[in-house]
């Protein structure tokens, strides 16, 4: 039947109560208990070991850096925060694996600010990616050199990845055997 996604639900309560609810603490306090998992565990293994060029997730929670940072994998965490201020070319032909949480995080260190969830925050259900957002996704898909993973995303909306991939004509332009999409089975 029809289900409405937690990020959706918060999406809505925050577009009706506006800045009366701190969506981030409530985003905070529903991934406390997101665990590092076999399946995380076993993706910062590759990590450590250069596998993996870039992580593409949806996810909020920050269970891969947690992951990460238990087997001493080496990670850059890039959310729009971090693109918004610098230029594209700082986050190419780099060595350290970037995991980039095109959605926001709850992920926090003691240097940096990330991007808070933002379909929680966006004025109705969601809001397309900003340009640089964009154009670091394009640029992610578009490498040859190392494997990227798509991590804790469905494919089924319809409000920002799937018109960018629409618009990429990637049939044309890019060789996709460097794609692994990580889709959640609900279970």
């Amino acid at each position: 039947g029809e289900h409405i996604t937690l990020e959706v639900l918060v999406s809505l309560i925050t577009f009706r109560c506006g800045g009366r609810l701190d969506t981030d603490a409530m985003w905070d306090a529903l991934c406390q208990d997101c665990q590092v998992n076999k399946f995380s565990y076993m993706i910062s293994m590759l990590i450590k070991f250069g596998c993996i060029d870039k992580i593409l997730t949806s996810n909020f929670d920050h269970v891969l850096e947690d992951a990460c940072d238990n087997v001493g994998a080496e990670y850059q965490c890039v959310s729009n925060v971090q693109l918004e201020s610098s230029e594209l070319y700082t986050f190419q032909n780099t060595d350290i694996t970037q995991i980039c949480p095109f959605h926001g995080t709850t992920y926090k260190d003691d240097e940096n600010e990330y991007t808070g969830p933002f379909t929680a925050t966006a004025a109705g259900l969601a809001k397309p990616f900003s340009k640089k957002m964009a154009e670091y996704i394009e640029d992610s898909l578009s490498d040859k050199n190392r494997p990227i993973i798509v991590f804790g995303y469905s494919g089924s909306d319809h409000f920002d990845l799937n018109p960018l991939l629409s618009s990429l004509h990637l049939e044309d332009e890019f060789n996709r055997s460097n794609w692994y999409w990580c889709i959640h089975a609900g279970n």
